[in-house]
């Protein structure tokens, strides 16, 4: 899941050393995941949001009976979110339960064409080859692939602040400083898409798609 950048402003009274306030804007995942987090070190924290619920992306429409979800329809890092009760005391299963679906999501286009992106590499691989005609070892290399940037850069981009003189001098930025070509900076996912699976009738191209690039769509 993508999350926001909230904007807050500390406030600390030096002079009364009273409890140092925060004001969050936005009660978004990002602002709502900062305001746990600040409150869990001890701060007094108030959250305003122009809405009328909280949530942002996650937020939901009811309509007639039915139910439409807003934001991200795939639930990514689920332990992201476990860490936020931990942080509180609270147990997730005593607030929300979830479970890892065998069928991430459907992709499809506007020709009929259907994917079923399974939650097993070797069942995606054959399951592309079936409907995309891409050979299996050409996509389980994509994915090592992309498993292997992921891996460099998670520890450095996605779980810490950045950029900071401690992310930087940790092993993962060392490493990625000695030789920052292994993230392949200067290479677009459009570009790697085209070039890894060879079939660019089938990969998200530009916002306005030509008559030979079809942009798919997902669905749960």
């Amino acid at each position: 899941m993508g999350l926001p950048s909230p904007v807050f402003f500390p406030i600390f009274d030096s002079m009364t050393q009273q409890t140092p306030k925060v004001a969050i804007i936005g009660a978004g995942i990002g602002g709502l995941a900062t305001a746990i987090r600040l409150v869990a070190k001890g701060f007094v924290v108030d959250v305003f949001e122009k809405e009328s619920q909280p949530g942002g992306k996650l937020m939901e429409i009811r309509k007639d009976g039915f139910r439409f979800d807003l934001g991200p329809s795939l639930f990514t890092q689920p332990e992201r979110v476990e860490e936020l009760f931990t942080l509180m005391g609270e147990r997730t299963s005593d607030h929300f339960r979830y479970r890892r679906l065998t069928n991430i999501c459907r992709y499809f286009w506007p020709d009929g064409t259907r994917l079923n992106a399974d939650a097993d590499p070797d069942e995606f691989a054959y399951e592309v080859r079936r409907v995309l005609h891409i050979e299996p070892h050409k996509t389980s290399q994509y994915l090592n692939q992309a498993q292997r940037l992921y891996d460099l850069a998670a520890p450095l981009l996605l779980n810490r602040p950045f950029p900071t003189v401690e992310a930087l001098m940790s092993p993962a930025g060392q490493k990625i400083g000695r030789n920052p070509w292994i993230l392949d900076p200067f290479v677009t996912l459009h570009h790697r898409n085209q070039k890894s699976l060879l079939r660019p009738v089938r990969v998200r191209s530009s916002p306005i798609p030509s008559a030979r690039e079809q942009r798919p769509s997902a669905s749960p």
